[in-house]
């Protein structure tokens, strides 16, 4: 992952006037602190339901008070699906399922 404002500061400030990309930062290092802590709570038989709302109880207790958009948990076949498409079933993790966590915690 490469860290926010790296490449071009300038082209990200010129984005938005309100811009601060320490607050960016911020976010993204409580984005990564968050993955680590669900990945870590995450329990074979737990479903994704279940995961999202472990994601948004994370997100609190970690101090974010906003988000882009809700967490979005997907495991198996359902990592596959668009973003904007309901999953067909409600899966549960598997031992050897893979999972996609999207978080978008802001400042």
């Amino acid at each position: 992952m490469h860290r926010v404002g790296v490449f071009d500061q300038k082209a990200i400030e010129a984005t938005n006037p309100a811009f601060l990309l320490g607050e960016l930062q911020r976010a993204q290092d409580r984005s990564l602190s968050a993955l680590h802590e669900i990945r870590r709570r995450l329990k074979i038989g737990m479903s994704e339901l279940d995961a999202i709302h472990l994601a948004t109880k994370t997100l609190v207790e970690q101090g974010a008070e906003r988000s882009w958009h809700r967490p979005l948990v997907r495991f198996g076949e359902n990592t596959s699906k668009p973003y904007s498409a309901q999953p067909e079933e409600e899966r549960v993790l598997k031992g050897d399922d893979i999972c996609l966590i999207d978080l978008g915690p802001t400042g």
